[in-house]
Parts: structure tokens; sequence; C-alpha cells
């Protein structure tokens, strides 16, 4: 590496990104490098970064709408919004 980078920040934000960044097994000197990388490598700053900060039932949900979505996870599906709550009134 043959240069730094001094960004100020809030404190209180900074702790908070390297706790995240500590359970991603990340440090942030790498994630500062993954992060323009990113947008060296796409033109612009990405807007999927994400950390699943989130509890195991919304992260089922999560997951099991992802299945759904690409066709893995077999669903129900309604023609109309009347016969998906007929179906659901009489379940």
């Amino acid at each position: 590496m043959d240069a730094t980078l001094t960004v100020p920040i809030n404190s209180q934000l900074k702790a908070e990104a390297v706790a995240v960044l500590d359970h991603l097994g990340v440090s942030p000197s790498t994630a500062i490098s993954m992060y323009l990388q990113s947008i060296v490598r796409y033109g612009h700053i990405p807007a999927d970064v994400e950390c699943a900060n989130f509890n195991a039932e919304t992260l089922a949900a999560m997951e099991e709408s992802r299945g759904i979505a690409s066709g893995s996870t077999p669903s129900k599906g309604y023609r109309t919004a009347e016969e998906m709550m007929e179906d659901i009134l009489n379940a």
C-alpha cells in the first residue's frame, strides 16, 4: 500500500461500524478498500452493502422470500386478490 486516507467521522459511528466489521471478521481498512474498489469497478456508490443485523425469524423470512423469488422454494400463487383473500379467510 502506498497511500493513506484520513477521514474525520463521528466517534459513535466509528465504534458501531467497527463492532459490525469485527462481527464480520473484516478490518476497517479492508472494508474501506472494498468500498473504494466497488466504486471503481461499477462506477457508482454501492447500494447493496448490508449487514444482516436482524433476528433469526426475520433472517429466515428473508431467506424464504429469496427462495420464492428465485423459484427454488415452492409457493402458492393467486390470479386475483379476491382469490388470495378467500384462501386466507378459509384457512
